[in-house]
């Protein structure tokens, strides 16, 4: 008996190395290996043969860039930095400008009194006015008030203020040169009447150079818009409007006029613009929500009470088409997704009717072909839960996003994105799309178990953690967001 009992820690040795075998075993097989892989569903893999598809799969630390074309997806790159896309409301693009590179370094819409308004100052400021903002104490007087004056006027007129910079690359990498800028800022035919006064604070501090002001008109909506001209190589911009705007916003193109770039830094102010092409009715019931080039013209997009129209203009600010599609609600937001082809241009909207503060009534969805000066709706699914759209001629590229279950480890897993579905639709004679192609584009990065060691406190685990990139702060467990992201479709044709 004795003999027996003695065996015992040899044999709870043995299999607790076993187990630990296993689970280093089961771990190492479900270490992520960058896997990313196309399963097709239903119809023929070479319908996508149109369409180029980009993207990147990561977390905070690793990332790889790859593209899905001619139905295979090839990694582009790895690279040791933050694989986590950084998406940002860029309404005028950066450019490519021959062996140069032109940056959007102003972009914003200002708002002064308008002539023949009535303009009151008076030397008192509401501090309920103010929120709960701090301010220094050289703005307070011996009695502890605000010093300074608010000025308040019924109605404003709406300024352009725009500015870019040509870029040089430094060779073997750095930052870019800065070579050149231009700095538009001109007013506009926009008058800005909201239903409360227009407020200026101006807090006054102990020296005249020492002030400090406060709006209550910054956060309007009104913003710039624009485009970039591939074929024209300039800037072409105009205003968002809303309900509280009147008059017309004009088309303006702000150049620039030529690559000639010295070898020293120049700056350009312009106080008008480079042309205005025309200028377009505003009111109420007129709203400008968009500006896009069109490859051979301009695409704006407005909208009006009963829905939304379109209007193509030239270069010269000619109207080309026009096109109205009717909507049973307003459409007061609009998101854009743009595919350039070598035959044509085509846009996937997104339209939006404002019902609170910060709801939304999603409810107007339109894909248009532009080619040729004309202006063709193909596309109108009845609705639509998508992420990237790519509409051509005839056929739209659909993906939508998808969720992972992960059974093993549930640390917020099922919060990510591991998998696209994607599809092709003929929209030939169907506006709403038949489908000619399903499949689902997917990665394994949720079966990477060596996030369950972030609760481990064990060298062993520590050095795991370390190997996977997965972080322990003291107490707290920051995860790592593992997920997989489409940016971008491409209209390649066949």
């Amino acid at each position: 008996m004795k003999k027996r009992w003695s065996l015992l820690p040899a044999a709870l040795l043995a299999f607790s190395l076993l187990a630990v075998g296993l689970s280093v075993f089961a771990l190492n097989q479900k270490k992520w290996d960058g896997r990313i892989e196309l399963t097709d569903t239903e119809g023929d893999r070479r319908a996508l043969d149109a369409f180029v598809l980009r993207g990147t799969v990561g977390d905070s630390v690793h990332k790889i860039d790859f593209t899905l074309e001619d139905g295979e997806v090839r990694k582009e790159s790895f690279s040791l930095e933050s694989g986590v896309p950084v998406f940002y409301y860029q309404t005028v693009p950066d450019a490519s400008w021959g062996k140069y590179r032109l940056e959007v370094w102003d972009n914003s819409a200002e708002i002064q009194s308008s002539p023949g308004t009535k303009i009151e100052t008076i030397n008192t400021v509401d501090e309920s006015r103010l929120g709960d903002g701090m301010f220094d104490e050289d703005y307070y007087d011996d009695n502890g008030r605000l010093r300074g004056t608010t000025t308040t006027f019924d109605t404003g007129q709406v300024s352009v203020s725009f500015g870019y910079a040509c870029m040089k690359n430094k060779r073997n990498g750095g930052t870019s040169d800065s070579l050149k800028y231009w700095e538009y800022a001109f007013p506009t035919n926009v008058t800005y009447t909201p239903e409360e006064p227009l407020e200026l604070i101006r807090l006054q501090g102990e020296e005249e150079w020492d002030h400090y002001e406060v709006r209550n008109y910054t956060d309007t909506g009104i913003r710039i818009l624009g485009g970039w001209s591939e074929s024209r190589q300039r800037y072409y911009i105009t205003l968002s409007t809303n309900q509280y705007c009147d008059g017309s916003a004009g088309l303006y193109c702000v150049g620039p006029e030529s690559e000639e770039i010295s070898g020293t830094y120049q700056r350009e102010a312009h106080n008008a613009p480079l042309e205005t092409l025309t200028e377009i009715p505003v009111s109420a019931d007129r709203r400008i929500l968009w500006l896009e080039d069109a490859g051979d013209g301009l695409l704006l997009i407005l909208g009006e009470g009963d829905g939304i129209t379109m209007e193509l203009y030239d270069y010269e600010g000619r109207l080309l088409d026009r096109y109205h599609s009717a909507t049973e609600e307003s459409v007061d937001e609009l998101e854009v997704q743009k595919t350039e082809w070598p035959e044509g241009t085509g846009f996937f909207f997104t339209g939006s009717q404002r019902i609170e503060q910060d709801a939304y009534f999603v409810h107007y969805y339109d894909g248009i072909w532009v080619a040729d000066g004309t202006i063709k709706s193909i596309f109108r699914p009845q609705t639509f839960d998508g992420a990237v759209t790519a509409v051509g001629k005839d056929v739209v590229l659909t993906t939508s996003k998808g969720i992972a279950k992960d059974d093993f480890v549930s640390f917020n897993l099922d919060e990510e994105l591991s998998y696209y579905d994607i599809a092709v639709l003929d929209v030939s004679e169907n506006p709403e799309g038949d489908c000619v192609y399903a499949g689902r584009l997917e990665t394994d990065i949720f079966q990477d178990r060596f996030s369950i060691f972030a609760f481990l406190s064990v060298a062993e685990s520590e050095r795991i953690l370390e190997n996977q990139i997965v972080y322990r702060d003291d107490h707290d467990m920051e995860e790592l967001r593992r997920a997989l992201w489409l940016l971008e479709a491409e209209g390649k044709g066949v």
